[in-house]
């Protein structure tokens, strides 16, 4: 009987890690679901096409409970050119427009959808010749 006993309470003890796991496991990956699913609707709003010179930009944006974004500073990461929101045409002018009407435009889509949260990200626009353009948001906080 007694080992009957420690069996099922084995059983149950495995049981209940698996569970555990198996929560931090779909937390987790809802962070990546979530990640993907802005990327998805700021690429929707970026509309510019380049040829000629491959542009590799870095924006840091917040963006708020309302879904208005505020982009805090942009970089051109092959040049190591910092841009201030003051002035995005020391990338390209074209371009450095295209990404602030895409973060804003995406986030304000992004929070009507029912993601009012707010929260600070980073994103990679990359464009080359010859090449779909790139959207790629990460999550800072």
């Amino acid at each position: 009987m007694r080992n009957k006993v420690e069996f099922i309470t084995g059983l149950l003890m495995l049981s209940l890690i698996g569970k555990s796991a198996d929560a931090h496991t779909s937390s987790s990956h809802g962070k990546d679901r979530l990640d993907r699913s802005f990327s998805s609707i700021v690429k929707s709003h970026w509309n510019v096409s380049h040829t000629g010179t491959l542009y590799k930009i870095k924006a840091k944006f917040t963006v708020g409970d309302k879904g208005v974004a505020k982009i805090e500073s942009m970089e051109n990461v092959l040049g190591n050119t910092v841009i201030t929101t003051d002035n995005p045409q020391e990338v390209d002018p074209a371009l450095g427009i295209s990404i602030a009407k895409a973060i804003k435009l995406g986030s304000e889509e992004y929070a009507a959808n029912g993601h009012p949260r707010g929260a600070n990200y980073i994103g990679w626009f990359i464009t080359a010749p010859h090449d779909t353009h790139k959207v790629r948001i990460s999550l800072i906080n």
